[in-house]
Parts: C-alpha cells; sequence; structure tokens
C-alpha cells in the first residue's frame, strides 16, 4: 500500500510538472496548453501509461488525466483513474473536481467542489469509515486545493517565487481523502539522457509530508527519509516535464514523456473505472 500510494503521488507530481515555468520565465505568466503521454517504468520495466490534458484559458481552466498499470508483484497493484476538474481562476479557489479509480478491482470515486477557497461538498464512494481514517477538519482544509487545481496554481506560486528569487515554497493539497504538504525546490541545470538522446535540462527536487487522513497503516508504512522525487524539464522555450524519477531502496521509479499532443490531438486514454 505505501508503494501504491507513492505512485499516486508520483503521478500528481508528474501532472504538476507540466504547469512549472522555467527559474528565468518573463514577468508576465501566459495561459498554457499542455498535453502528453508518458510511459512510467519500474527498474527499466515497463508498467503503465498516463495520459493528461491541462488547458488554462486566464479566467478559466480545466484538465485531465489518465493512469493506468499493471500491478507488480510486492511492489505495485493493479489501477486505473480518470480524473477531471473544470473551474475560474486557480487563485480564486473555485473548483469542481471528479476522480473516479478502480484498484485492485475494486471501484472509488471522489468528488469535490470548492467555492472561495473553502471545500463546499465532498463526497467520497464507498464512504470512508472515519475510525480508521480520521478526516481532516473544516479548518485545516481551507486554503487547500484538489490535486488538479493544485497544479494549475502551484504554477502562479511558483512564478511568484521565481520572481521573488526564492527556491523553495510549499503548498497543500487535498486528494478527498488524504491532506498533505507538498514541498518544492529548484536545483540545477544538467544534460540527461531521454530515449538515447542527450537533452540540456532544469532539476526540479519535490518531497510530500503527510498532514492529515492518513490511517495508522498508512502512517506507519510512509518513510520519514524517503527520497525524493526528481523531476527534469527540458532547458528551452517549450519547457516541457521530459522525466520524472524517484530511487527507494527497492528500484526506480520512472515516467518518461514519450508523446507530446499536438493541438486538437486528445492525450486521455479514453479509461472509465
Amino acid at each position: 500500500m505505501a508503494n501504491h500510494l507513492r505512485l499516486r503521488s508520483i503521478v500528481t507530481w508528474l501532472c504538476a510538472a507540466a504547469l512549472w515555468a522555467h527559474p528565468g520565465m518573463a514577468a508576465e505568466l501566459k495561459p498554457l496548453q499542455f498535453g502528453g503521454l508518458y510511459e512510467l517504468s519500474f527498474s527499466g520495466l515497463r508498467f503503465g501509461k498516463l495520459g493528461v490534458e491541462l488547458k488554462d484559458g486566464g479566467k478559466t481552466f480545466e484538465g485531465g488525466n489518465d493512469v493506468t498499470f499493471t500491478g507488480i508483484v510486492r511492489v505495485f497493484v493493479q489501477h486505473e483513474s480518470h480524473t477531471t476538474v473544470k473551474g475560474t481562476r486557480p487563485s480564486a479557489g473555485n473548483a469542481e473536481y471528479e476522480s473516479r479509480y478502480r484498484t485492485k478491482g475494486k471501484p472509488r470515486r471522489v468528488y469535490m467542489v470548492y467555492r472561495g477557497g473553502e471545500l463546499k461538498e465532498h463526497e467520497v464512494e464507498p464512504p470512508e469509515n472515519p475510525a480508521k481514517r480520521p478526516p481532516p477538519t473544516a479548518e485545516m482544509l481551507k486554503g487547500t486545493f484538489d490535486p488538479l487545481t493544485f497544479l494549475f496554481r502551484m504554477r502562479e506560486e511558483l512564478h511568484a517565487a521565481m520572481n521573488a528569487g526564492t527556491k523553495e515554497f510549499s503548498m497543500e493539497v487535498f486528494d478527498g481523502r488524504r491532506l498533505y504538504e507538498a514541498q518544492f525546490t529548484v536545483k540545477e541545470k544538467e544534460i540527461i539522457r531521454v530515449r538515447d538522446r542527450k537533452l540540456a535540462s532544469i532539476e526540479v527536487g519535490l518531497r510530500r509530508k503527510p498532514l492529515a487522513g492518513f490511517t495508522g497503516k498508512e502512517l506507519g508504512e510512509i518513510d520519514p527519509d524517503e527520497p525524493e522525487v526528481r523531476v527534469w524539464f527540458s532547458d528551452d522555450a517549450s519547457l516541457i516535464p521530459l522525466v520524472l524519477e524517484v530511487t527507494p531502496w527497492y528500484g526506480t521509479l520512472r515516467a518518461e514523456l514519450r508523446h507530446r499532443c499536438a493541438a486538437g490531438e486528445s492525450c486521455l486514454l479514453g479509461l472509465n473505472p
């Protein structure tokens, strides 16, 4: 379970990567249209795919991602998900979010509506047992974001941090069950190898900190010294997330961009868990 939670977090980070901008960005933050297909692998073994679409229209935004991966004995379990969001200006805190997913054949649905930065509607099917998973309080959830709105809002936060010359910042995200803090560190430029090509890139480090909504078993399985997730972006005008990687003791989990979708081309996988 701990590995599965890590993988879901990593998928969120990878979607987030699509919205990052370069440390030397211009003063104006322009709306972004991005779609990409990524391959997931574990120690060189391919086991899944991620499709992501993110559209920022300035006053409105919408996004979606599809994830599917097969089980790897004692490492990850079989999973597929389809997640969407739409809202008005991420900074306003207005969004409608829905995620439908199936893990080990068991379906689950999370639905949330934020208005003015506060969670106004919240459904989890099947419902959680609060005795096993104590929910975050309403006060704790103020100013948090669902996982996809978080990706859009993070771009604004990064822009502000870079203009201020800040290398680190953090935000809080609520997936409908768990609340955690995401911590970001902008690092150095380097040359990396992607699909047998050497590419100029910029590295960013990502870490998570559990805050609320975790079961006792989940908390016990989280390693306080777990390695950070490393993300590399193309060091050019496109600034695409190229690779995401984390290396715990049991192997290397990697997500690599295999195809950037053209305008009008869907990057979603057509999943309906």
